[in-house]
């Protein structure tokens, strides 16, 4: 049987050296570190020192104009009339699956805050909330409750209900207009 310590092959034997173990960093290490140490933590602060100087020379598009009202006010009307043109073109031929409800219902979410930031209301944040179920032998409703500002914010809500094959089902889609100050 062949001594697993050395082995031969046709070049002859092969020695394993075996290297003393070390308790701890060696001094050399310990130079090589603090070496790079300080070489990064002077780069750093040079990167530092030009970042503050580049950052005090970007131009700002928008500076703050402490506006305290929008120019022109969230309106619930054009929201409704949104609502109700992407909701009737899009559920038009559709046939409700309780699988493919919930990506429809982020699609149709989607499809409405993009129409409504192409409004252009200035400094407004829209929330889009979509329900899409099936109507069986039950009752339903949909309440929502927000904090905010009477004068400048709104809502727009708007049903739509089909049918397919005998199944009864609803769409609900709900838009908030919120001034950001």
């Amino acid at each position: 049987m062949a001594d697993r310590k050395s082995a031969s092959t046709d070049a002859g034997p092969v020695k394993k050296t075996m290297k003393p173990a070390t308790s701890g960093p060696t001094i050399v290490g310990l130079m090589a570190s603090k070496r790079l140490t300080s070489k990064l933590t002077s780069k750093l602060g040079k990167d530092r020192r030009s970042s503050s100087i580049a950052a005090s020379n970007v131009h700002i598009d928008k500076e703050p104009s402490y506006r305290m009202e929008p120019n022109q006010k969230f309106s619930s009307v054009k929201a409704r009339q949104i609502l109700e043109d992407v909701l009737s073109s899009r559920l038009e031929r559709y046939r409700y699956n309780s699988k493919f409800a919930r990506n429809m219902a982020k699609v149709l979410s989607d499809e409405i805050k993009d129409q409504m930031k192409a409004l252009h209301y200035d400094r407004y944040k829209y929330i889009c909330v979509v329900y899409i179920g099936e109507v069986k032998d039950q009752a339903m409703a949909l309440t929502s409750r927000c904090a905010w500002d009477n004068k400048f914010d709104n809502s727009a809500t708007y049903t739509y209900q089909g049918t397919y094959q005998g199944k009864a089902w609803f769409c609900n889609a709900s838009v908030f207009g919120v001034y950001r100050e």
